[in-house]
Formats: C-alpha cells, sequence, structure tokens
C-alpha cells in the first residue's frame, strides 16, 4: 500500500510553479553521465554511480524545485544582497535577523554580520507549497544529498510534522557565495523531502557475540559470491516514490 504524500499549490502559483517531483528525477547532470565502472571494467571496484547506498539516498522522497527564476544582485550603496523574484505580486525570499542564530556556527556565515547588517542573514525561499501527510507521518527537509553541486544556499535540516501542521513551510537558507550576482533559474533544486512515519526506537550498545560474527561473516561471503552489483543483488530492498 503506497502513502500518499501531497503537494498543495497556492491558486496563483497553481499551474505555474514547476512541481515538486520523485527525487530520482531530479538528480544533476553530472550523475546522469557518470559511468557505472572504472575504465578498468566491471570486475573491479565500480564509480559513485555503482554505490547503491549513495544512489537511494539521492533518490529518496520528493524534490522541490525553484518556482520562479530568482535574480541576485548587490546593492552597491550597501554592499547587501538583494533577491529580486520574477513575479512582482510574489515575495520569493524573505529575511530573519542574525540574532535568531547569534553563537550558532550559522552567524559566521553571515557575511554582514560584522557590520551590523541585522537582517543580513539567515534568509528564507517563501514557498507556495503546503505538504499534507497521512496521520503519523512527518517529513525531513535536507539539502538535496549527494548532489554536490556548487549551489549558492545551504539549507539547514529540518522535520516537520506535516500531519498535523498544515501551512505553506518555508526554507531558510545560507547564502555561500558572495558576491554573487547571476539569476537562479526556476526548477532548480531546492530542498529534498522524505516523508516518514515516527515511531519510538530504543538503542542499545554491546559487544558481538560469537554468533553476530558467524552471522556478519555469512553476509561477507554470500556479498562476494559475485563480482557485479553485489549488494543491489544480495541484499537491497527497492523504494518507490512516485
Amino acid at each position: 500500500m503506497s502513502v500518499k504524500v501531497e503537494f498543495i499549490c497556492d491558486q496563483t502559483r497553481w499551474g505555474a510553479a514547476p512541481e515538486p517531483v520523485p527525487a530520482a528525477k531530479a538528480c544533476p547532470e553530472w550523475y546522469k553521465k557518470l559511468d557505472k565502472y572504472t575504465p578498468y571494467g566491471e570486475f573491479v571496484p565500480g564509480t559513485f554511480k555503482a554505490c547503491i547506498p549513495a544512489r537511494d539516498a539521492m533518490f529518496a522522497g520528493y524534490v522541490i524545485p525553484l518556482w520562479t527564476d530568482l535574480h541576485v544582485k548587490i546593492n552597491p550603496a550597501s554592499n547587501d544582497v538583494q533577491f529580486l523574484g520574477s513575479d512582482p505580486n510574489n515575495d520569493v525570499v524573505g529575511i530573519h535577523t542574525v540574532s535568531q542564530v547569534r553563537n550558532t556556527p550559522m552567524e559566521s556565515k553571515c557575511p554582514f554580520h560584522n557590520n551590523g547588517n541585522d537582517h543580513a542573514f539567515p534568509w528564507k525561499l517563501l514557498s507556495p507549497w503546503t505538504i499534507k501527510t497521512p496521520p503519523g507521518y512527518s517529513c525531513l527537509f535536507v539539502q538535496p544529498m549527494n548532489h554536490f553541486d556548487d549551489t549558492p544556499w545551504v539549507f539547514p535540516s529540518a522535520v516537520v510534522d506535516t500531519d498535523v501542521f498544515q501551512g505553506r513551510i518555508n526554507f531558510p537558507f545560507i547564502w555561500n557565495r558572495m558576491p554573487y550576482q547571476g539569476l537562479i533559474s526556476h526548477g532548480t533544486p531546492t530542498v529534498q523531502v522524505i516523508p516518514f512515519k515516527r515511531e519510538d526506537y530504543k538503542s542499545v550498545v554491546r559487544s558481538a557475540t560469537p554468533e553476530d560474527e558467524l552471522h556478519q561473516q555469512r553476509h561477507l561471503t554470500k556479498l562476494y559470491r559475485t563480482f557485479v552489483d553485489k549488494y543491489q543483488k544480495m541484499f537491497w530492498q527497492k523504494k518507490k516514490y512516485l
């Protein structure tokens, strides 16, 4: 049975904003072009693309694309960053104040915090999307995993209980490219959204028993029974995000 995750758009942007997509459809171009195997062939360790756990992280959940072009420029009078959306009727970027991240590592990321500008950081994308999940399900919001792109922003990770909170979720970000002027096109990936079921967990820390070590050795023996796609063939479990 599939778990329904609803992305509900503001009426003013419905039909115009690029829709959230399964994360597998938003993987970067370099990953699409990457060869699975090294020049030495398939019987030696593969490239990053052959790593199924890394792929599972990249393909988990959904990615929300930027819903409008965003023009970034430096105000020559104040040396502040300015964000201008292509639609003058809709705000795209809002602000927090530096005082909200005072005494955290994020404070040092503010390019102007030493100049007394208390509104330079952090910023937040004002999303048109409300996310709705079934009872007992929350969503983890993270920077798109394993993209490794030279993106100008970094999104702090967060969890929202999207089964009980029904409102637009904004995405705070750290602007990490100064100085910068240019265009960030609509459709650019912003955050990765990973739904999960809330459950109670209890950790146990212990030494491996002889039975544990025997079990581990049997797994390794099974893993190395084949040259190609060992983990994928022997242990991987399929995940679906439609």
